[in-house]
């Protein structure tokens, strides 16, 4: 629910300020970033969005760049011209890229297009940046302690779990930044890149590391945008120089020196190839399955059909075509999962409709007499909901066919679906056949 109450607990983190004006995607933004254990309230516009900010100071917002009221530049004023320090990111309708460099520019921690995959995205951004909002904290802190402190400055510094290092950006003759210097580094950097404090002090990069130019990281010109550009960057990448995956964290601490803190996630990356090489052996397995499913389903067809040709001798001949009717239907749905890029659930209206070809070919009916109206909105359900609404339609289908246009008579098949609220599924099907025999009661 939207402009709920939200308290921040003992000591919790404050929450994160969602700032969107489409309400369906608001509410979808604040469920994702929960279920990902991120506190978040929605607003649907800037004005109201403020107000939180100003009760919720450090407050994260995620704000669309064109609400009802205002920009998300006009947004960023105020929150300037309040005094207020709350961080933000822009998340965007449209790519812009001069818009992104003008945002970065008035400090936003990322700027994000609502692409595809704009929500399943959203909550490792978040957590990047509430990271570097905890990290950049926990270095101010530090700062503070080191004019107090140096000795407690040092050994907060030498305690930290991650590598950190300073540095300053070399510039060549034409002002282009070309290489960079270690200032400052601590023990869990010298451990990460296997190598002394005294081998890196004062040196330059390339100097250490002299192969660092072909590096895929491409360190020079990621750490450049961050000493001249301001701001913060944060990037996951395997590094050849160093032989290991990193999460690297930078921001600048004045123009033309930054501050890098660098994380080995290589275990993390190798668990994650586990997990999906597992995830695709077992797709291929679920496809194989639907596949045998499918198999079997025709070979008990093969056989009931075999028997069906001693039924029309006695006359039990339609009993048999119904029982295969209904097979089929489910048989239909194991070879479009097959078929399907996503096992969990399948496009209805391809399947409907090749349901409703398999039936009128199976009583051969002429297209001539029949015209088939369909009205389905283009939607994917699950396999336990799919089979009984196959089945259902088969049965409404087929009984249509057999009986309500007798003598060649022509006629009209209406099928229509929709979803409604609470993930329901309308289906309305009607014909203009003869109709029910008198003296039937359909709700005995």
């Amino acid at each position: 629910m939207l402009n709920g109450s939200n308290g921040n607990g003992n000591g919790a983190p404050p929450v994160t300020i969602v700032v969107e004006d489409d309400r369906m995607l608001n509410e979808l933004i604040c469920r994702t970033l929960r279920r990902e254990g991120i506190e978040c309230e929605g607003f649907l516009n800037g004005s109201d969005g403020l107000k939180k900010a100003e009760g919720e100071p450090g407050a994260l917002m995620l704000l669309d760049y064109k609400l009802p009221d205002m920009t998300a530049l006009e947004i960023i004023e105020a929150i300037e011209g309040r005094g207020l320090a709350n961080p933000f990111m822009i998340t965007t309708g449209f790519g812009d890229e001069e818009l992104a460099v003008k945002l970065m520019k008035r400090g936003a921690l990322d700027y994000l297009v609502k692409g595809p995959d704009f929500v399943r995205k959203l909550p490792q951004i978040v957590k990047n940046i509430l990271k570097h909002i905890q990290v950049s904290k926990k270095l101010d802190a530090a700062e503070l302690e080191l004019k107090e402190s140096e000795k407690r400055y040092r050994s907060l510094f030498e305690e930290m779990i991650d590598g950190f290092a300073t540095h300053e950006m070399i510039l060549d003759e034409r002002g282009e930044p070309v290489d960079y210097i270690f200032l400052e580094v601590n023990t869990a950097y010298e451990r990460l890149v296997g190598r002394k404090r005294e081998e890196l002090l004062g040196r330059r990069v390339t100097e250490v590391f002299p192969e660092i130019g072909n590096d895929r990281l491409n360190w020079i010109e990621r750490y450049a945008k961050v000493a001249y550009g301001g701001g913060y960057q944060s990037f996951e990448d395997y590094s050849d120089t160093l032989g290991r995956w990193l999460s690297v964290h930078a921001y600048s601490t004045k123009r033309g020196t930054f501050a890098s803190v660098l994380e080995d996630i290589s275990q993390r990356k190798e668990s994650e190839e586990t997990i999906r090489r597992s995830l695709e052996e077992k797709e291929v397995l679920l496809k194989e399955i639907h596949h045998r499913v499918k198999n079997n389903l025709q070979i008990i067809s093969s056989l009931i059909n075999l028997e069906s040709r001693k039924g029309h001798a006695s006359g039990n001949g339609d009993v048999f075509k119904d029982i295969l009717n209904r097979i089929r239907s489910i048989s239909l749905i194991h070879e479009n999962l097959y078929r399907s890029k996503d096992l969990g659930s399948i496009d209805i209206n391809t399947y409907f409709s090749d349901l409703i070809n398999n039936l009128t070919a199976t009583y051969d009916v002429d297209p001539a007499r029949l015209t088939i109206t369909t009205d389905m909105e283009q939607i994917s359900i699950d396999l336990d909901t799919l089979v009984p609404c196959g089945l259902i339609l088969n049965e409404m289908i087929s009984n249509t066919l057999k009986y309500a246009f007798p003598d060649g008579r022509k006629g009209e098949i209406s099928f229509s679906l929709k979803v409604l609220k609470d993930d329901q599924i309308e289906m309305i099907y009607s014909d203009d056949g003869i109709g029910l025999p008198e003296g039937i009661d359909v709700s005995e």
